[in-house]
């Protein structure tokens, strides 16, 4: 049990023995090195026989003579945060374990977790008490392998490091209520928000140095991430059963390096099907949509764009009844409800907008994405008791080859939109008496657009810029 106001009594307590000691943090961290001066032992021969002393463990890792294993399991760790006395949230994790190997080509981690559950236990009423758990109990929520390569070795494939990760279906119900209350005790409770706080910073850290290496084509890492049919629940009421139900299908995530006669690449693909949405415990407002993302980078400075990618959709039908319409309203409405949450002061606003900035300026990207076709279909539930059919169509919107492309560089971007047809049929009208409403037609051989709109937008002082 974490309760916040034992761990707020236990730090006031240790920093009050600190300061009746006379001692200061920084002076406690000074210990060790004043019991080392009066051993006779400088820093430098500490530092020099430290050194050494991975030298010659590296030594005799690189001369295949040294290999490391090590294991570790939990069998369950539960964790109840407490609030005045009063729990407010339970987070257990069963069955994780953990082995290590290294040796002198590289390493492997490898590992898995059997389940990861949040139970919210502020409420004493509520159906949906379990945030996140797994769906079926007799898989592993998550295993994953790392592998790392030593450049030049014996099998070296030409990056750094490999992960491979499978997930396991999980069930994920996102409350702004639930949030914002694990967010408050976090912020106001001060070991776990000093602890989260430069966790975020020192891993903030890591991935702009990351990100600079991986431009430059250093510390390359091969990814390979399998999610199977992940369900996030967005209830309209906590006190009641109604929600929507998002099932994002399998998700498969994998990237692969090339070297061409331009220098060498990167290309990634995502692909995710069969992403359903519907009514908790009704029907379906969409169905069996695909959807795919290719795209490519060149891996190093000043080569192109640093991102370009395409997006593909299968086709979208969508039926919908004032009933569900309403759902929808009312779970958006549940997401902007709360308190408005700022992250940063008004200093980190500035340098973060200063950082953004210069991604922008020094990133260039390019997307492209096509929509086949698309049709939202309006339906009337009728009541089966009074003989009804229990839903009526009324109309349906077709749309067909929707295209989309954004381009931006340093200096100028670009954009394009443009849809083939739009068409609108009456479905409650006899067929004998014609039932279109709207009608497009393209004419002529080359393919024609309905609709073609296109933005440019340049920066002023740019050499090309053309004075408006």
């Amino acid at each position: 049990f974490w309760n916040d106001k034992t761990v707020a009594l236990l730090m006031r307590f240790y920093e009050s023995a600190l300061s009746e000691m006379g001692v200061g943090a920084r002076e406690a961290d000074g210990s060790i090195a004043q019991v080392g001066e009066e051993q006779g032992v400088d820093d430098e021969t500490v530092t020099s026989q430290s050194g050494e002393e991975v030298q010659n463990i590296g030594g005799d890792l690189q001369g295949g003579k040294t290999k490391m294993q090590v294991s570790a399991s939990i069998q369950s760790l539960s964790a109840t945060l407490m609030r005045d006395g009063a729990a407010v949230v339970r987070m257990e994790m069963t069955a994780a374990s953990c082995k290590y190997e290294g040796a002198a080509q590289g390493s492997k981690t490898s590992g898995k977790l059997g389940n990861f559950v949040v139970v919210d236990l502020s409420r004493e009423e509520g159906h949906f008490k379990e945030k996140l758990g797994l769906r079926d109990t007799s898989q592993s929520v998550v295993t994953f392998q790392s592998h790392r390569y030593v450049s030049g070795s014996e099998g070296y494939p030409g990056y750094d490091s490999m992960l491979v990760v499978e997930m396991s279906s999980t069930r994920f119900v996102y409350t702004r209520g639930f949030m914002e209350e694990l967010r408050q005790y976090i912020s106001e409770e001060p070991l776990i928000g000093s602890i989260m706080g430069m966790t975020a910073s020192a891993v903030a850290e890591s991935a702009k140095k990351a990100a600079g290496h991986h431009r430059r084509g250093q510390g390359l890492m091969k990814v390979k991430c399998r999610l199977v049919n992940p369900l996030v629940v967005l209830p309209a009421d906590e006190g009641r059963e109604e929600a929507l139900v998002a099932d994002l299908g399998e998700i498969l995530l994998e990237n692969r390096f090339e070297a061409g006669s331009e220098g060498r690449a990167e290309h990634f693909a995502v692909q995710v099907k069969a992403m359903n949405l519907r009514e908790a415990g009704g029907g379906y407002l969409l169905e069996k949509v695909d959807l795919g993302l290719d795209g490519h980078r060149c891996i190093g400075d000043g080569i192109g764009p640093a991102f370009e990618f395409d997006v593909t959709m299968s086709d979208l039908n969508t039926e919908i009844s004032e009933r569900q319409l309403l759902l929808a309203r009312r779970v958006v409405l549940a997401f902007g409800s709360g308190r408005p949450h700022v992250a940063v002061s008004g200093d980190n606003v500035v340098a973060a907008t200063s950082a953004s900035e210069a991604v922008a300026e020094s990133f260039g990207f390019r997307c492209r994405a096509h929509l086949k076709g698309a049709a939202l279909m309006l339906v009337q539930e009728a009541n089966v008791r009074e003989g009804g059919k229990g839903r009526r169509e009324i109309a349906v919107c077709r749309v067909s080859d929707v295209d989309v492309s954004y381009s931006s560089s340093p200096s100028r971007s670009h954009f394009e939109f443009a849809v083939a047809s739009i068409g609108i049929e009456d479905l409650t009208a006899a067929r004998s008496q014609g039932k279109s409403l709207l009608t497009s037609v393209a004419s002529g051989e080359s393919p024609q657009r309905l609709v073609s709109v296109k933005s440019v937008w340049v920066l002023p002082g740019a050499p090309d810029h053309p004075g408006y």
